[in-house]
């Protein structure tokens, strides 16, 4: 489950918040969609899912995003990849491989995953 509680994001420098006050529910095995125009906060209410936001970005927020309990700007940034991933606008200049078990298998060679546990993942 992802939560936000009353969560808004300024980034450094800015007076008005790219995201304000967002309170929303996503359960597991729902899906969400998030449309809007360029500049419109989409890329980061997803970075602050994933822990991005405030710990690559700087920036002050206030509320909290939890995804599975955890609360995303707390917890380790490698802790969180276990949990979230993202697909930026460009895909095809953060993909490593144009088959997809090695591309899979990338992340989790980096993180030092078994040789076992990869391949059982790969096949789920």
């Amino acid at each position: 489950m992802i939560k936000f509680k009353d969560f808004s994001f300024y980034y450094p420098d800015c007076v008005t918040p790219s995201l304000d006050k967002i309170n929303v529910r996503i359960g597991e095995g729902e899906f969400l969609v998030i449309t809007g125009p360029s500049g419109g906060g989409k890329s980061t209410f997803l970075r602050a899912i994933n822990g991005l936001i405030p710990n690559f970005y700087g920036g002050k927020i206030s509320g909290e995003v939890l995804v599975q309990g955890k609360n995303a700007s707390e917890t380790p940034t490698n802790e969180m990849s276990e949990l979230v991933g993202m697909v930026f606008q460009d895909p095809e200049n953060q993909l490593i491989s144009n088959q997809v078990e090695r591309e899979i298998a990338f992340g989790m060679e980096n993180l030092c995953f078994s040789n076992e546990l990869m391949k059982k993942r790969i096949e789920e």
